[in-house]
């Protein structure tokens, strides 16, 4: 209904009231206002109508799937007019999660969409949206996992994977991956009718809530404690355009439009109880021996909880001038002189923090610690006569010569 929508999160839910699809290819910068270089898909819903109708919609498949959609429409006065939508979508997972005993790879999801139409007289509309759709799955677990090398330390810590079928949609996790969303937004419409000259104005504002949480290993074993997204997006769009309606071959439109958008971001990914004895088997048991040749404590890397903690924010606010001529001399030919001019400006601010203790050692200053004490217990065990490299203590007790 002619608001942009800025990010995959921000998803068109079923509409039950839905109208009709625009498929637009190509650039169309001159007659919308967001820079639109490769094509538009403008999705447009059903006006609320002065004549009382209803529809209902209602299926089942396989998986328990439910899907119910709904909508009713009528006058309130003789100039104002309402309408109401609603939809329900839900489906049973059809991944077998063995470990955790429940089907995940679900769907459950619902939203519901008003509309008020207010026409004092034959040149002016006012039209008001408002929608709020939800998302709360179990979802998303890996569908195709193969057991390859590093199975069996994952076997060794007690975690479990299917190591016959890798495509039999049966998975071993230690807890459930979970997506939700919540999208919402309100807009306003008006149209007024000069004459043969039309203005439009299209005033709107959204917002997205999108958590997420993965078991990422993708095992039983508590490999990958925490793997987190918490993104939260607010949005404010402002359209005017102005289009002739003549009935000689000139027509034209001209237009304005603004954008601007709020974006807060909060990824977490930490070592689960199990890592540390996973990096321990990979490396044939050296984690132990690095912390005691750097004289750090036991059990100081790989803990549980140490990872990577990102926040951003991200601002966006862009503007842009347009226009468009269309010029049809004769019927089925048209000639169309377009032009747009878009200032976009885009600001990031982030934190991140790395409590991974092992990521913060220095290899290069331990590389040259290890080549010059290797160099000199070389050249000690040469002068000594040793046939040998030269313990510390022997390097300590030549260097007291």
């Amino acid at each position: 209904d002619g608001v942009y929508r800025s990010r995959s999160a921000a998803q068109i839910g079923d509409l039950p009231d839905l109208e009709r699809i625009e498929v637009l290819r190509g650039p169309q910068s001159t007659l919308f206002g967001k820079n639109a270089s490769a094509g538009i898909i403008s999705i447009v819903t059903a006006r609320p109508s002065f004549k009382t109708r209803g529809e209902l919609e209602a299926s089942y498949g396989n998986y328990n799937a439910v899907v119910l959609k709904g909508s009713i429409s009528g006058p309130i006065t003789e100039n104002i007019a309402a309408s109401i939508a609603g939809n329900y979508n839900r489906r049973d997972g059809y991944v077998q999660d063995v470990a955790l005993n429940q089907d995940v790879n679900d769907r459950n999801r619902w939203g519901v969409r008003g509309q008020l139409l207010f026409e004092p007289s034959a040149d002016l509309s006012i039209r008001l949206i408002g929608d709020y759709d939800k998302i709360d799955e179990n979802c998303c677990a890996v569908a195709n996992l193969i057991d390859g090398p590093t199975g069996a330390a994952v076997r060794g810590l007690g975690g479990r994977l299917d190591s016959n079928n890798p495509f039999s949609y049966r998975v071993f996790n230690n807890r459930l991956s979970s997506n939700k969303i919540n999208n919402w937004g309100v807009s306003g419409q008006i149209d007024y009718d000069f004459g043969g000259v039309n203005l439009t104005s299209i005033t709107a504002y959204r917002g997205v809530k999108l958590r997420t949480d993965q078991d990422s290993d993708f095992t039983s074993a508590d490999l990958i404690g925490n793997n987190a997204n918490r993104t939260d997006i607010k949005t404010f769009t402002q359209e005017v355009r102005l289009a002739s309606d003549f009935d000689g071959p000139l027509n034209f439109l001209v237009g304005g439009f603004y954008f601007n958008e709020r974006i807060h971001v909060e990824d977490d990914i930490t070592f689960g109880a199990n890592f540390r004895g996973y990096a321990n088997i990979l490396s044939g048991g050296a984690i132990g021996q690095v912390e005691g040749l750097l004289g750090v404590p036991a059990n100081t890397f790989f803990r549980q909880g140490q990872g990577l903690f990102d926040r951003f924010r991200y601002k966006n606010e862009a503007g842009s001038l347009f226009g468009q001529v269309d010029f049809e001399p004769i019927d089925g030919l048209t000639f169309t002189a377009g032009l747009n001019y878009t200032k976009d400006k885009k600001q990031v601010s982030s934190n991140v923090t790395s409590t991974d203790s092992f990521s913060a050692l220095d290899f290069v200053a331990i590389g040259r610690g290890v080549i010059t004490q290797q160099g000199i217990a070389t050249t000690v065990g040469q002068l000594l006569g040793l046939g040998r490299l030269a313990t510390a203590q022997e390097v300590g007790a030549f260097a007291q010569l």
